[in-house]
């Protein structure tokens, strides 16, 4: 199964970085993020890759370290 993984962050918060997986394209979420209308400035996709393997072990690995 194909999923992203991908960090975001948004400027008017200086400590936020989120990473994570989807089988969605980060730009759509980044489009949801900015819908809502908690933050003034709009989201930015810092990184994105398409992998086969299950994303889910990556992500925790991450987020451990």
């Amino acid at each position: 199964m194909l999923q992203w993984l991908y960090a975001i962050s948004n400027p008017a918060m200086t400590s936020f970085v989120k990473i994570g997986h989807s089988e969605n394209y980060p730009e759509a979420l980044i489009k949801d993020f900015d819908l809502t209308g908690r933050s003034p400035l709009p989201y930015r996709l810092e990184y994105k890759i398409l992998l086969k393997d299950d994303c889910y072990r990556i992500v925790q690995n991450i987020r451990k370290a």
